[in-house]
Formats: C-alpha cells, sequence, structure tokens
C-alpha cells in the first residue's frame, strides 16, 4: 500500500510538474506574441517620426531659402532705396526721381529746363542736365535711355508757326535733352532715344494750373539692359 500511494504521489507530482511547464510554455508563448507585437508598433511609429522628420526638414529648408530670398530681395530694396536718395540729393529739390514698374524715372519740369511754350534750353536747365547726365554716366552706366517729352492740353498759341500741337513741342523739347546729354555731357548716344507723348500721358488732372505745371515735363527713363 505504501509503495502504491507513494508512486500515485509521484504520478500526481509528475503531471502538476507538466501542466505548470505547459502553462509557463503558453504564457511565454503569449508574452513573446505581445512583445513582436509591441515591436512591430514601435517600428511603426518610429517609421512614421522618421517620415515626419524628413517632412520637416524638407519643410524648414524651404522656409530657409525663402528667408534668404526674402533677405536679399530686402537688400536690393535697400540700395536702391540709398541709391535714389543719393541721386534725389545730388540732383536737387526741383528734380523729381521716382521709380514706377521697376524704373527709375527723372522728371524735369519745364519750369527747370524751358520758357513756356519754347524747347530752348535755359542756362539754369543746362546745369541740371550736366547734373543728370553726370548721374547717368555714373550711377545708370550703361543703362539705355527714353528721353520723354510732355506737355499739358494748352493749344499751341503764341509758338504756333513752329509746333503744330503739343505732340511736336514735346517732340522737340525730347529732341534738345538728347542733343543735350549726348553732345554736352558725353552720355552714348546709342544709349538714348526719344519719345513726344504731348498731352496724352498726363501725372495730373489738367483741370488746374498747378496739375498742368506737373503734367509740363521732360521724363528720362532709365530702362533694364537688354540681354544679347
Amino acid at each position: 500500500m505504501v509503495r502504491r500511494e507513494g508512486r500515485g504521489w509521484l504520478v500526481n507530482r509528475l503531471v502538476v510538474a507538466c501542466g505548470l511547464v505547459v502553462v509557463a510554455v503558453l504564457t511565454g508563448c503569449a508574452e513573446l506574441d505581445q512583445a513582436k507585437q509591441q515591436n512591430a508598433d514601435l517600428q511603426a511609429r518610429l517609421a512614421a517620426a522618421e517620415a515626419e522628420r524628413a517632412r520637416l526638414q524638407d519643410q524648414t529648408g524651404l522656409l530657409e531659402n525663402q528667408v534668404k530670398s526674402l533677405q536679399g530681395q530686402a537688400a536690393e530694396a535697400q540700395s536702391t532705396a540709398d541709391e535714389l536718395a543719393a541721386l534725389r540729393q545730388r540732383l536737387g529739390s526741383e528734380v523729381q526721381v521716382s521709380v514706377k514698374g521697376g524704373l527709375v524715372t527723372i522728371a524735369l519740369p519745364e519750369k527747370v529746363l524751358y520758357k513756356s511754350g519754347e524747347a530752348s534750353l535755359t542756362e539754369g536747365g543746362k546745369a541740371t542736365l550736366r547734373k543728370v547726365g553726370a548721374a547717368l554716366n555714373s550711377q545708370f552706366a550703361g543703362y539705355p535711355l527714353r528721353v520723354e517729352g510732355h506737355t499739358d492740353t494748352d493749344p499751341i498759341r503764341r509758338t504756333r508757326n513752329l509746333y503744330k500741337s503739343n505732340w511736336e513741342l514735346s517732340a522737340t523739347r525730347a529732341l534738345e535733352v538728347v542733343h543735350f546729354l549726348t553732345e554736352q555731357c558725353s552720355v552714348d548716344p546709342k544709349r538714348v532715344h526719344a519719345a513726344a507723348f504731348g498731352q496724352y500721358q498726363p501725372v495730373a488732372g489738367n483741370t488746374t494750373a498747378a496739375n498742368k505745371q506737373q503734367n509740363r515735363r521732360v521724363a528720362i527713363v532709365v530702362l533694364p539692359v537688354l540681354k544679347k
């Protein structure tokens, strides 16, 4: 009896031990699967994080390029502003310097250059044009130039025998400036051409004497250099 009970006890212990082993194995497999799943999740999150990092790096690169571009534009604008300020100081308050459509325009009012209704340069006009010519040969060396003649809407009266209309007067005035710049100020003639607009490109409405005075002008437009 003792031996049988001993054997049964041993068998029971073996069964229990085997059960524990099976449970341990099953538990280990479940933990392993869980660990694999966690690893897969982490790998997916890592891949997503790497993709986001790459996207942010690309975006950062684009932003840095935009910042550099804007900084360059700001520096160029400041340089242009400084040059125009220096030009205004050089030419005096009666000469108007402006930028329109990216083009620098030097506008000389009629009273600076001519007597009313005439196209012969006054001595004061010649002195002013010498300053303009010096600037065209230094700050704007090599740039093409368009010399524009403009008038108000008043018809020609006193000098009607010389100028059929405001077109003829504006053309003669523009050509007078062209001749002076090229012959007296050493501006290369190949850079210059004249244009006559008469009364048809006013800067102010021709309704008052002050506005008409603004419209009577010669404008020198600095054009972009043509690429060959």
